[in-house]
């Protein structure tokens, strides 16, 4: 039914509030009994439960952030609409309604998506996209986050140059080879003492540590 309401695509009825209530019925179903509250779960479950609620969780985000999808409608959006960062959305947390940014809240159910299933590409690059660190307002439990971070780890490198197109380290080595020449440098003429910025990734020293002038 979630699909049917709201499935981010061409052609859907845009009905986000009702495809998240039907969403997250299905996920209250097959997840039921997991926290000792002794309600029946479905009578019919599929092998792979934690994979269908990990693609369940998923839905629930892209339903918080479909504009990141469709930008049919952006003629007629005002400066403030097309802010996506201003954008308020409220998303009952285990029964507690919750209002945040969409991109908060949306990176929130990727992130619970991941925990079910570490394997969900989907999830893997939207959590990236809406904001890396995002999920950091929606818990204090910092277990949770780090264990979130730590299984990205292995793949973060992968998700950000194959997936997502990262090429800044690239750029910058090109630009600094032009900077270079233009000043007529040479390779026994370079730098007594480099400062690394420290981006994190490790990508720009690779491709720094060799110079080549003449």
């Amino acid at each position: 039914m979630g699909t049917v309401l709201a499935d981010v695509g061409s052609i859907n009825l845009k009905l986000y509030e009702e495809g998240i209530m039907s969403y997250q019925k299905a996920i209250s179903i097959l997840t039921a009994g997991d926290k000792g509250d002794n309600k029946k779960g479905p009578t019919n479950p599929p092998e792979n439960v934690r994979e269908v609620v990990a693609e369940l969780e998923y839905r629930v985000g892209l339903c918080l952030v479909p504009f990141l999808f469709d930008d049919s409608s952006n003629d007629s959006m005002s400066n403030d609409e097309k802010d996506y960062n201003k954008r308020i959305c409220t998303l009952h947390i285990n029964s507690t309604p919750t209002k945040r940014s969409c991109l908060e809240l949306a990176a929130y159910q990727f992130s619970t998506a991941l925990q079910y299933d570490p394997k969900h590409e989907g999830a893997n690059n939207l959590l990236t996209m809406v904001t890396a660190d995002a999920s950091f307002g929606m818990s204090t439990d910092t277990g949770k986050v780090k264990n979130l971070f730590e299984s990205y780890a292995d793949d973060f490198e992968h998700s950000l140059v194959d997936e997502l197109g990262y090429d800044g380290f690239h750029r910058m080595r090109s630009g600094f080879d032009r900077a270079m020449v233009l000043d007529g440098r040479s390779k026994e003429n370079l730098f007594e003492l480099v400062i690394d910025a420290g981006c994190g990734t490790g990508l720009s020293g690779e491709v720094v540590s060799v110079l080549s002038y003449v």
